[in-house]
């Protein structure tokens, strides 16, 4: 048996090369066939980086099931790059995100990751309204009627006029996935 030198503890410098502009945390539903695609096409400038978690959902779009997902939004968030920082990370599901409230979506995603900037559809809507100083709305959603009733609510409680409300009246969410 020959002797061996066991060096440990080299020095090195490490460097940014990855997210080193901003780092975009996304939780997608499970059942989501396109959004995935859509920010890889969005964000497609050179250290940007999108990271993805994917929740546990149910087909159906319900109220029940969509609120059945609030308890699993924190830990899924926390699995998205563990020890290290987000700048942004954002809630991939308008439906849930109405029924379970803007304000309460983006507190659970912020017990995950306190120093990103938390976001989900809705508030990014009602930033977009603002920004635009749209008042009257028109809503176009895959959506059954009970949800839809909560959308509809949701952005007139935001204080917007809905003056128009359609609808595919769609429950399946891999349905949905390929509007």
């Amino acid at each position: 048996m020959s002797a061996f030198e066991l060096i440990e503890n080299l020095p090195f410098t490490t460097e940014s090369a990855i997210g080193s502009v901003a780092r975009i945390g996304l939780v997608v539903l499970a059942s989501d066939y396109t959004v995935e695609n859509e920010f890889r096409q969005i964000f497609n400038q050179p250290g940007v980086d999108v990271f993805h978690a994917r929740i546990s959902n149910a087909p159906n779009i319900t109220p029940q099931t969509l609120a059945a997902m609030g308890p699993s939004i924190t830990e899924t968030a926390s699995r998205l790059l563990p020890g290290d920082t987000l700048d942004v990370l954002a809630y991939g599901c308008t439906s849930a995100s109405m029924v379970l409230g803007p304000k309460k979506v983006n507190g659970l995603l912020n017990d995950a990751k306190p120093e990103a900037k938390a976001t989900n559809p809705v508030t990014a809507a009602f930033a977009a309204f603002e920004a635009l100083g749209a008042q009257r709305i028109a809503v176009l959603t895959p959506y059954r009627s009970d949800v839809n009733q909560i959308v509809r609510d949701g952005i007139e409680a935001g204080g917007y006029e809905v003056v128009v409300f359609g609808s595919f009246n769609e429950e399946l969410d891999p349905v949905v996935a390929r509007y």
